[in-house]
């Protein structure tokens, strides 16, 4: 982006062939989600990480909410930033526009704003979810799942009178972050990396997520196409009916072409990979095999989704390090960000 407070939305945001809008868009949210709202000078204020990443300024706050609002980005993910936006002090004025997107469009314009106005305060930020709901008491045990249970008890059922008022997918999902991640500086061998890791919960089947966790399919999201622009494997796969029967399962050696935006630019690896898939458990690993381009000094990790019956358990694990030191972020300033981005991407790559 040539002017960081010009933000373009393409005419459709859910055409797959056009990811400008998706990028601005997610450029539009960690600018958001890094960030506090100073309430004695009435300004937002920042961390720099955002800026780091993105390479770009903070346009106003105006502008980033309105992009973000009218994006293709899931309910959910909307959500979440939110619930965010709201313990970070920012005032209600500024958080309308985003949450009148969440309320259901055939209310009428007044109702729209005053059930915005409600989720506003009815959200707490304090809470993995941001309506204080749980899986495990509010919604079906079974694959069915994401509406209330009519045969439970009234008292379990969601108490929330605004979720009558919300768009479906926000009153049939719950997608939750643990409070905070874990993110540490460590050493394999005289090689420092960064860890990071984080876990969600999620009322969505486990088969959504298939191909959200088999890296094969990881350009096929738009959201993902931001990031990966081609995983293509290097020679034949090796599929191993061990891992999950009857097709899904293999490993092998994948050409992975990441761009990272303006500040880290295009980077091409090669990683060992594996993806494996049974009725209860999918997941995939990752290992440094070469990096192209000599931008990658370690890098490997884990995708995991766990059918816990009530719920699914999503585990990622990232660990990484850059051959530039200027790309190596502190342990102390990548939570926030990657954190929610891993949010944004489950709810906006897992099949609804």
């Amino acid at each position: 982006m040539s002017d960081p407070t010009e933000i373009h939305v393409p005419t459709d945001p859910t055409d797959p062939t056009d990811s400008t809008g998706q990028t601005a868009a997610l450029h539009a949210m960690l600018h958001l989600a890094d960030s506090a709202w100073d309430v004695t000078n009435h300004r937002r204020t920042t961390s720099g990480v955002a800026e780091t990443l993105t390479r770009s300024g903070p346009p106003p706050v105006s502008t980033l909410i309105a992009t973000v609002a009218a994006a293709a980005f899931p309910p959910s993910a909307k959500l979440a930033l939110l619930a965010r936006l709201k313990g970070a002090q920012f005032p209600e004025s500024e958080l309308v526009p985003l949450a009148t997107v969440l309320v259901r469009p055939d209310l009428p314009d007044a109702d729209r704003i005053q059930a915005a106005t409600d989720l506003i305060n009815v959200i707490d930020a304090n809470k993995a979810d941001p309506l204080g709901r749980d899986p495990q008491t509010h919604f079906m045990q079974t694959a069915g799942a994401g509406r209330p249970d009519p045969a439970l008890p009234v008292g379990a059922r969601p108490q929330q009178p605004i979720l009558t008022q919300l768009v479906a997918q926000i009153s049939s999902n719950i997608l939750t972050l643990e409070p905070g991640c874990a993110a540490a500086r460590m050493s394999d061998k005289g090689q420092p990396y960064l860890s990071i890791r984080n876990t969600m919960r999620t009322t969505k089947t486990i088969n959504q997520f298939v191909d959200l966790i088999d890296p094969l399919n990881w350009p096929q999201c738009a959201l993902q196409r931001t990031f990966f622009k081609s995983m293509k494997p290097v020679g034949s796969l090796t599929l191993n009916p061990k891992l999950v029967q009857p097709n899904h399962g293999w490993s092998g050696v994948i050409t992975e072409t990441v761009d990272f935006g303006p500040g880290f630019g295009v980077m091409q690896t090669d990683l060992n990979m594996t993806f494996f898939a049974k009725p209860n458990l999918l997941g995939s690993t990752y290992s440094l095999n070469k990096s192209r381009d000599g931008k990658i000094g370690y890098d490997e990790g884990f995708l995991m989704v766990e059918d816990q019956g009530h719920q699914r358990v999503i585990t990622t694990q990232k660990s990484v390090w850059f051959t530039d030191p200027k790309t190596n972020l502190r342990p102390d300033q990548v939570c926030q960000v990657w954190s929610f981005a891993s949010a944004m991407l489950v709810n906006a790559c897992a099949h609804l």
